[in-house]
């Protein structure tokens, strides 16, 4: 959804108000020593609402007993939440500033509507170096790498306890074929599925994919580390759960994948920014450990080709993708990038700008190259070659520059790619064990993260909304705002030419659907316990 106002005075004076609500906001949690009345803003509690005339669309929040305190490890603070929602506000009003102006510069060279892009980008720049520096001063940064860090290595023991039992013919099993016909990601995300599920009923997965295009036979073997230790090796499967992936399966099945597990809920929920990608980057990061040979042979590309920090990746898809989704030029990918690289350069000299680049197009090179001289462009001419080829990357051979570009993806400093692909999701999913919290690592230039098959959980309305833009939806505090089918995701990505800090939805009960700020809104979630995980422990 691309808007352009009547007024960009409005838009100006808009800008400026936010920032300057923002840093009083900033001002009052860290520095003054009056209570705060701004609390936490609701990623896993229920509100009241205590409205003042003067700021109606901004009330003061109340908070209600948190609906996970039941579990005894709730593990957050106000002070966390409301940072992770001024980050995410800044990154939405940048975005939403750049598209509502993008067909003004676009049929014009207006350069006074230039200028207050850059000048209100710069704004922001600012105002984001500075919430980085009052989360180190307060001591909120390190306090919360500890905590994320500390369940990233309960996780993943968890995990590896499941899948390494002492005697595996004694270990209730749960059988995963690999068989999926379409691409890497598609595969990938079938086997999370079946990860999710095992964990679910406390089951190890014993993964079959003989029969997957990418490696037939035993050639999972040849590039990844075992899913299972070696009691697993030809165990029978007489008593094992099958049917799972079944990548046809049911929505409401399906459905489960996205149910959170209690034990590790409450930590989870209030200190990540995209906890959703957290908990799968986890099953992903177990599933797509690499052999040896594999880790040496991504290290030579990266000395060959001097794949150094500080880099940026691009992921740019455009042959078959342009069935599946909006086209974007190279500009908007670039827009992040010189964003990143300006950011970078409050802090420390920048010398060298470095961009790796995945793509399935040999035109986005020459592009990138010919209209962005100032930066250096990593790629391997012969893997986007073959990705040109639709039939050519499904096969075994496609397999290792795959699996380098999604690791290199990760990997990067900061990323942009659309969400909408399948294959960004599973980097952002690595993404997250790089990183305590890789939200603020990478971008999407279409739709925000989601799984898939179907639909997060409804968000919750933190402040109401009224209508002033085409097709945007009202709504009131705490109502409820869900998707408006399964795959809404993948077609509101065909409509979409900007990421604009809005995305569609209905409010639940309702059959009339629209689009809405998403920085008004917060997530919810399913909590369900976990046979794999012991809810009476507290992490983090």
């Amino acid at each position: 959804m691309s808007y352009l106002f009547a007024s960009r005075k409005t838009i100006v004076a808009g800008v400026l108000a936010m920032l300057f609500v923002l840093a009083m906001v900033q001002f009052k949690i860290f520095y003054s020593k009056a209570p705060s009345n701004l609390l936490s803003y609701g990623i896993i509690q229920d509100y009241t609402e205590s409205r003042t005339a003067q700021v109606e669309d901004y009330p003061v929040l109340q908070p209600r007993q948190s609906s996970l305190e039941h579990l005894g490890h709730f593990s957050g603070s106000e002070e966390t939440l409301t940072h992770m929602q001024m980050e995410n506000i800044v990154r939405d009003l940048r975005n939403f500033l750049v598209s509502s102006f993008h067909s003004s510069l676009a049929e014009t060279s207006n350069e006074k509507a230039a200028a207050v892009i850059s000048k209100s980008r710069e704004f922001l720049r600012v105002l984001e170096a500075k919430l980085n520096i009052s989360k180190a001063l307060s001591g909120l940064q390190r306090r919360v790498d500890a905590k994320l860090k500390a369940l990233q290595n309960h996780v993943q023991r968890t995990i590896h306890a499941l899948q390494h039992p002492s005697d595996c013919k004694k270990a209730p099993k749960l059988l995963c074929t690999l068989d999926n016909p379409w691409g890497f990601a598609a595969g990938m995300h079938d086997v999370l599925w079946c990860f999710v599920a095992a964990l679910r009923m406390g089951r190890t997965v014993i993964l079959d994919s003989s029969k997957w295009h990418h490696a037939p036979g035993d050639d999972w073997s040849k590039m990844f580390a075992p899913v299972t230790g070696e009691t697993c090796v030809n165990v029978s499967l007489a008593d094992a759960v099958t049917g799972y992936p079944g990548y046809d399966s049911a929505p409401k099945e399906r459905a489960k994948i996205l149910e959170m597990p209690s034990a590790i809920a409450g930590t989870l929920l209030s200190n990540h920014g995209t906890p959703y990608a957290w908990w799968y980057g986890q099953i992903m990061a177990y599933v797509l450990r690499l052999q040896d040979s594999t880790q040496e042979k991504i290290d030579e590309f990266k000395r060959v080709h001097g794949f150094e920090h500080p880099i940026v990746a691009v992921h740019i898809r455009q042959t078959d993708k342009k069935k599946e989704a909006a086209y974007h030029g190279t500009e908007q990918y670039m827009s992040h990038v010189e964003e990143f690289y300006l950011k970078l350069s409050l802090t420390r000299p920048v010398t060298k700008r470095r961009v790796f680049v995945a793509t399935d197009e040999p035109e986005v090179i020459a592009e990138l190259k010919a209209r962005f001289p100032k930066y250096t462009f990593i790629y391997d001419k012969g893997s986007v070659e073959e990705a040109h080829d639709p039939r050519a990357r499904t096969l075994s051979s496609a397999l290792f520059g795959i699996v380098r570009d999604v690791y290199l993806l990760a990997e990067s400093d900061f990323l942009v790619c659309t969400f909408s692909s399948g294959f960004c999701r599973i980097a952002f999913e690595l993404m997250q064990t790089l990183h305590t919290d890789a939200t603020p690592h990478a971008v999407s230039v279409d739709v925000d993260y989601f799984y898939g098959y179907v639909p997060f959980p409804p968000r919750r309305a933190l402040f109401r909304n009224r209508a002033h833009l085409p097709d945007e939806l009202s709504f009131d505090v705490g109502q409820l705002i869900e998707k408006p089918e399964a795959l809404s995701a993948l077609k509101e990505a065909k409509h979409k030419d900007f990421c604009d800090g809005y995305q569609r939805g209905r409010i639940v009960g309702s059959t009339e659907a629209g689009e809405y700020p998403t920085y008004k809104t917060a997530q919810t979630y399913n909590v369900v316990k976990y046979a794999a995980f012991n809810d009476t422990e507290a992490y983090g």
